[in-house]
């Protein structure tokens, strides 16, 4: 999911970073480079302006658990701010519902959703891997998305921990 950046792109990306890393995520083409590599305890929340037509709120999380990365549209000057912040909240808190059922569940999260593109790795306890990675015009937005998206999965997993 999260693949390999080549030595040879990151030395030709070196001249964008210059000393420090923590603006990275947020220079859309480059954030692999960093995101593949980062720390554990990496954390970062915010929004960002790149342009006139889209603006963006940034999630990034890794930890033992989880790797994270959203980048999810929240306004722009041809889009309704109002609805975009919604649609970020909904996601926001169904991502979390979705995480709280998994916590203790599966042995590792990876999740990367940005415009036009959802892709997820999810380590399961028996070290078998649940991954999809696919091309959306809207990233999983809503209850129902999420529950239509994972429902097999958590029957999966409902049944891996019952035989445990």
């Amino acid at each position: 999911m999260f693949e390999r950046v080549p030595e040879s792109e990151i030395d030709e990306a070196r001249f964008l970073i210059s000393e420090t890393v923590e603006f990275l995520p947020l220079i859309d083409m480059w954030y692999h480079l960093f995101f593949d590599r980062a720390p554990n305890g990496y954390y970062m929340i915010g929004f960002h302006d790149p342009g006139f037509y889209n603006f963006y709120f940034y999630y990034a999380r890794v930890d033992d658990w989880r790797k994270l990365y959203f980048r999810l549209n929240y306004g722009g000057v041809y889009t309704d701010e109002v609805e975009e912040r919604e649609r970020v909240a909904e996601f926001l808190e169904e991502y979390c519902r979705f995480e709280e059922k998994l916590e203790g569940r599966v042995k590792r999260l990876e999740f990367e959703v940005i415009p036009g593109e959802v892709k997820y790795r999810i380590l399961l306890l028996d070290s078998t891997t649940w991954n999809k990675e696919y091309k959306a015009s809207t990233p999983l937005w809503g209850q129902e998305q999420f529950e239509r998206e994972f429902s097999e999965l958590l029957q999966v997993i409902d049944r891996q921990n019952s035989e445990l």
